[in-house]
């Protein structure tokens, strides 16, 4: 893991298009300030995880081809509320 300041420029595999991790808490309405309370995960190198709304397609796969999935619960308020909008 290279910690955060790594990941800060990183991209994730959407399957047709790659985000990066920038424009995906934008679109999410994460402010900055509340960015570094979401778990990342990283793979060789690869960013395959954010939170568990955020999942490039090489670990659903696995994820899949496994019968496990990737299951997080915000503790601060306002992520859970963001959360519950993105599942909505």
């Amino acid at each position: 893991m290279t910690g955060r300041a790594g990941l800060r420029e990183s991209t994730i595999d959407l399957g047709n298009h790659h985000k990066s991790l920038k424009k995906l808490f934008q679109a999410a309405g994460i402010p900055p300030w509340l960015r570094d309370f979401i778990p990342m995960c990283e793979l060789d190198v690869e960013l395959v995880a954010v939170g568990d709304w955020c999942i490039s397609v090489k670990l659903k796969s696995w994820l899949n081809e496994n019968g496990f999935s990737v299951c997080w619960r915000p503790n601060h308020p306002l992520l859970e509320y963001i959360r519950e909008l993105q599942f909505s």
